[in-house]
């Protein structure tokens, strides 16, 4: 179930945390090393974004197939997990529009521009859905129905 799975990721996460702190703890005895207030602070201020925006992109790309196979049979969620990664033009484009922005969100973030940056990002984001939207709407007229389909 995806309680179930969602219980497991946070044990996961758990333990690993509990083996880094070990470590931590093993290597401080052994070195003798002392942690200073402000190197932990800029560690924690370059850590804990990339935790968070590491864990986010683990549940975006996760989520669904969690939703997809708690809802459907086995050779439906097959079909489903198989039919997202056989689209390369998708992620071709969403790649080549990243590769593309990068460089000027990173100009723009060191000039401060923050607004800028978001309404880029706005401006791709709405250009690629204008693209992925009637992809995703030709895919799903032309997918078929029934057979190995809903298992409700």
């Amino acid at each position: 179930s995806l309680d179930a799975v969602i219980w497991a990721y946070v044990i996961t996460g758990a333990a690993k945390a509990m083996v880094a702190l070990v470590y931590i703890g093993i290597e401080t005895k052994r070195t003798g090393w002392t942690a200073r207030p402000r190197m932990l602070r800029e560690q924690w201020a370059y850590s804990l974004p990339y935790t968070v925006t590491q864990t986010l992109k683990k549940i975006n790309g996760t989520l669904h197939k969690f939703f997809i196979s708690s809802s459907y049979s086995a050779d439906a969620f097959a079909a489903y997990d198989i039919g997202t990664k056989k689209v390369p033009a998708m992620g071709l484009l969403r790649g080549s529009v990243v590769q593309v922005m990068t460089p000027h969100f990173a100009e723009m973030e060191e000039q401060k521009r923050h607004q800028a940056i978001l309404a880029l990002w706005h401006a791709s984001a709405t250009r690629l859905a204008l693209i992925y939207f009637p992809i995703t709407a030709v895919l799903f007229a032309f997918a078929p129905v029934g057979g190995s389909g809903s298992s409700s």
